[in-house]
């Protein structure tokens, strides 16, 4: 008897994310400015221009655009992630080539070890090729060691170290 080949579908669906999907993904990002806010209060903040800030970049949000947004949603519509990219141009004052910058992915705790994380990025890294790019960055709280040891698995390495410092 051969092996069932057959895969069943995820248990989410996406889509590109719109203005309308603003809630959702504030909800979320409450969450995760929560969590980076426990791991160091004097670094991170959750700042009352987020919601307009991702406001602009979900009304930026198509094929045309240097922005790339994906909403996950269980079947009864509950948000269990997204992903939030842009293209970047290259920037000499910083050595920096043109590249996709990973501004977050972020899944519900029920939605984590389902796959969707991978396949949030699997999605993020087909949009910056089809554009021409092959540099994928991202900016990781040093506490969490979920995110670092996942993108880790992904190929992705440890470039840079921020330092901070609160002056008192």
């Amino acid at each position: 008897m051969p092996p069932n080949t057959t895969h069943s579908p995820p248990p989410y669906s996406l889509h590109r994310a719109a203005p309308a999907d603003l809630p959702a993904i504030l909800a979320l990002l409450q969450s995760l400015g929560e969590q980076h806010i426990a791991y160091d209060p004097g670094r991170w903040t959750l700042s009352p221009s987020l919601p307009e800030a991702y406001r602009n970049w979900l009304e930026n949000n198509h094929d045309e655009s240097d922005v790339f947004c994906l909403l996950a949603q269980s079947s009864s519509g509950q948000p269990l992630g997204y992903v939030l990219a842009q293209a970047m141009p290259e920037d000499a004052k910083y050595f920096t080539a043109a590249h996709v910058y990973i501004h977050d992915i972020y899944l519900a705790p029920a939605a984590r070890g389902t796959g969707l994380a991978a396949d949030l990025l699997t999605r993020v890294r087909t949009w910056g090729t089809a554009r021409g790019l092959r540099s994928f960055r991202a900016l990781i709280a040093t506490p969490n060691a979920q995110s670092l040891a996942f993108f880790a698995k992904h190929g992705f390495r440890p470039t840079a170290t921020e330092v901070s410092q609160e002056w008192l």
